[in-house]
């Protein structure tokens, strides 16, 4: 206890240190610019004293002596008109609440950080540029064409007044010609309804979007007909859904093997290949799983729409599973109660997203020294699990502890997140420089 309480005074020294050369730093400053404007204007002017401003930095609040001048006005050039808060902290401030962060807890980060703190509406305010940037984003002008498109929908927790309401969350993607994916719209409603969906790619269309010639996607039905009736290309049946779909007409103890036979059809060179096994397959189930072969038949073209393609896109082609890893990004995934998105609204764009916190109750202190194993990454797996005597070659174990089973493997540049259990393994492409791993090969497919 008495070396935290040392550390933490020692800290505080360090951070007053680096406030006072922050300050001295500024004020040199500021006294060398005033000078070079006054010269500018062959001394035309003198000095009027100062005027006192308070600046929230990394390193606390820095209290600044800005020179006046008599006739016209001098402003610091590492200031901003109208906010007080150093960008690099205006930065830290927006990431914060983009993450879901509340604004009394991005106040708890300021003050950890050494501020003395910033209220809800400073904190709004700030925020204000990026909401600005999102709906510019998301109304931009759509040049070139998109061949292919993929699109989706989830469905977020939205508080409506005083009740928690589910709301259906879109997106679409596009790929162009040149093999790169955008996302061309993202909206929230209150159902995932024909309506919606029509209203939803118009808005895409009249943005830009044309020359698509394949739309991907699950065969939720209000999608399907508002497909048909905006889009007018080929639709592919999103086979990860398709799959659920069909195995969910097979008894448990069989899914594996049904789910072998059908994959077994899909692996297949060409599409010619490809059906005749599936048309065996389905032959082979059809008196043991009925349903499902019915299932089978009914999609087998839908499902197969992508082999009219190049041979390259197929994987891509086949599911929205690149779709599925941006809706992980931007939270969009099944989250506790407590995970709320606040009230959607034209001047919250970042709400009606569904970007939501996911752990809206998070803290940035540091961790109690009497609780190791949380910043060790470990969770209990059992609550009844007791604090035995750890065997020495397995010390989590008896201790009821499992690591979270996040592994960092570098590649040729990139890094594969691996987030599964052994049970179901998924791992997650991502590059150094945050883009798409497979945006030049998908480039060399199309080209």
């Amino acid at each position: 206890m008495a070396n935290n309480s040392i550390a933490l005074l020692e800290g505080a020294e360090v951070r007053d240190m680096l406030r006072e050369l922050v300050k001295d730093a500024l004020s040199e400053l500021m006294e060398l610019e005033v000078e070079a404007q006054r010269e500018a204007s062959d001394r035309k002017t003198w000095r009027n004293g100062y005027r006192d401003r308070s600046w929230k930095t990394r390193v606390g609040d820095v209290e600044l002596r800005i020179p006046k001048l008599r006739t016209g006005s001098y402003f610091p050039s590492f200031l901003e008109p109208r906010r007080g808060v150093e960008k690099a902290l205006v930065s830290v401030i927006q990431e914060a609440y983009l993450q879901g962060v509340s604004t009394r807890a991005v106040d708890d980060l300021v003050q950890a950080l050494g501020g003395s703190g910033i209220s809800k509406s400073e904190v709004s305010r700030l925020c204000l540029e990026v909401e600005g940037r999102v709906r510019e984003f998301l109304e931009r002008p759509l040049e070139g064409s998109f061949p292919y498109l993929w699109l989706d929908a989830t469905y977020v927790k939205v508080r409506d007044g005083s009740r928690i309401v589910s709301k259906a969350a879109v997106v679409a993607i596009g790929l162009n010609e040149e093999g790169r994916r955008e996302v061309l719209g993202m909206r929230v409603g209150h159902a995932e309804t024909e309506e919606f969906w029509t209203e939803f790619l118009r808005s895409v269309l009249d943005r830009g979007l044309r020359g698509t010639r394949l739309v991907v996607s699950d065969s939720h039905s209000g999608l399907k007909k508002a497909i048909e009736r905006c889009m007018g290309c080929q639709w592919q049946r999103c086979r990860v859904h398709f799959m659920r779909n069909v195995l969910a007409r097979v008894p448990k103890g069989r899914k594996e093997m049904v789910a072998c036979l059908i994959r077994t059809a899909l692996a297949q060179a060409d599409i010619e290949t490809t059906k005749a096994k599936w048309l065996e397959v389905a032959a082979h189930l059809e008196e043991t799983f009925p349903e499902a072969v019915r299932l089978m038949r009914e999609a087998m073209e839908d499902v197969l729409a992508h082999r009219a393609h190049p041979p390259g896109l197929w994987p891509q082609l086949a599911s929205t599973n690149g779709l599925e890893r941006l809706k992980t990004s931007l939270g969009w995934h099944p989250c506790k109660p407590s995970q709320i998105v606040l009230n959607p609204a034209p001047e919250h764009p970042k709400t009606s997203l569904g970007w939501h916190p996911c752990k809206p109750s998070q803290s940035f202190s540091t961790p109690a020294p009497e609780h190791p194993k949380t910043s060790l990454g470990w969770h209990p797996s059992k609550a009844s699990h007791s604090l035995s005597t750890p065997a020495p070659e397995h010390p989590k174990t008896s201790l009821g502890w499992r690591p979270v089973g996040v592994s960092l493997i570098p590649g040729d540049g990139d890094l594969l997140l691996n987030l599964a259990t052994p049970s179901t393994p998924s791992p997650y492409f991502c590059s150094a420089s945050g883009h798409e791993t497979n945006a030049c090969t998908t480039r060399s497919l199309m080209q």
